[in-house]
């Protein structure tokens, strides 16, 4: 979704110039007021929004407090199919692309500012503390752990050379993200590898590469659906590797990978339009989405209960999958019509105000643009 570029525009779904250029030049940009002018890369936004979407259908049972279980492992049909196709699937998607965020944040700061890492500090000390509040609606939110490990790792490692970052905050990132999976079996603690590999793609033009590298995203999602269905298969008959939290979390990275993938070739046809007007408003309001939908499920939880959601029950998971779609369904059409006439959701607008510490521009000049 193409928007006006103005000295205001969120830069969180922009490519980043190459790292020799940007640490050559950025002293030159402070000095003149310029600043490059990138498109927006539209797959982030998809993908974004795929993954706020379905990271509702893992929250909204938690949040509800909706029985998994007929009976001691015999899990619900419904709940069950979630937990295969969706269950540590997204999140894993939604953690790499906050850092790839902040290596584009970390650019647009090096260009408009003479204390960038002060910018970037306001910013993830901001998100950690709204973390902080949204725990009190839904425990186990991503938020504070965001903040806090940008804060922790992704602060300092803004003072890595630039030509070295990129393999440096790989392998950093590959460390955190294999140590989290052998030590701890996923979960949560999988978030700082995850933020620090997405850092470390965002310093590169890997993103811009991948939209277009239909061959090598063919290859990778054939690789990853036999790697997953060797691995569900493996899961479905075998107790005590289902048990296994390692296995099911890489499992997760493996279907992620592919899932991304998906998205990347199904842009290059003809449904792109479609992926675009669903998709794309959700992931450029992905924060407003986010921590809207679990003060929307809070709010209608009087409404499941009275349907049925609560008991293990399949009908009980189908009204709530249903409801989950159709809080989605609302928040595409929301955010598509908001931001034909602003520049950013509600939170992202006061995120920006923070990170920024002023005012941002926030009604568009042409409101009608799509």
């Amino acid at each position: 979704m193409q928007k006006t570029s103005t000295p205001e525009d969120d830069r969180s779904s922009y490519a980043t110039d190459s790292n020799a250029s940007v640490a050559s030049n950025s002293s030159e940009y402070r000095k003149s007021g310029a600043r490059s002018v990138r498109p927006r890369i539209i797959s982030l936004d998809v993908i974004r929004g795929i993954a706020v979407s379905s990271i509702l259908l893992v929250n909204a049972p938690s949040i509800l407090e909706v029985d998994a279980y007929t009976a001691p492992g015999h899990p619900v049909f419904v709940r069950h199919l979630l937990d295969i196709f969706v269950q540590e699937r997204f999140f894993p998607i939604f953690s790499f692309l906050f850092g790839i965020s902040f290596a584009i944040v970390l650019v647009g700061a090096m260009e408009r500012s003479t204390r960038p890492r002060l910018v970037l500090f306001r910013r993830l000390l901001a998100l950690a503390l709204l973390g902080a509040v949204h725990q009190f609606l839904q425990p186990g939110e991503a938020l504070l752990p965001y903040g806090l490990c940008g804060l922790v790792l992704l602060l300092p490692l803004s003072w890595v050379p630039r030509r070295m970052a990129s393999w440096i905050c790989a392998v950093v990132g590959a460390v955190l993200l294999l140590g989290a999976l052998l030590l701890s079996g996923g979960g949560l603690t999988l978030v700082p590898g995850l933020i620090v590999l997405g850092y470390s793609v965002g310093l590169t033009d890997l993103i811009r590469r991948a939209e277009t590298a239909t061959k090598t995203n063919s290859i990778v999602l054939l690789v990853a659906a036999v790697v997953s269905v060797i691995g569900l298969v493996l899961s479905e008959n075998n107790v005590e590797m289902r048990a296994d939290t390692r296995f099911s979390a890489g499992l997760g990275l493996v279907m992620a990978i592919g899932y991304c993938s998906l998205v990347l070739l199904l842009l290059k046809t003809p449904i792109r339009p479609v992926l675009r007007s669903v998709f794309a408003p959700l992931g450029r309001m992905a924060l407003t989405n986010y921590v809207s939908a679990t003060v929307v499920i809070i709010l209608a939880a009087p409404l499941f209960r009275a349907v049925g959601v609560g008991p293990a029950s399949e009908s009980g998971w189908w009204l709530l999958v249903l409801g989950c779609v159709v809080i989605i369904a609302l928040q595409s059409v929301i955010s598509a019509f908001w931001l034909r006439a602003f520049l950013y959701g509600p939170l992202e607008y006061l995120w920006r105000a923070v990170t920024w510490w002023k005012k941002p521009a926030f009604v568009r000049r042409d409101p009608i643009a799509k």
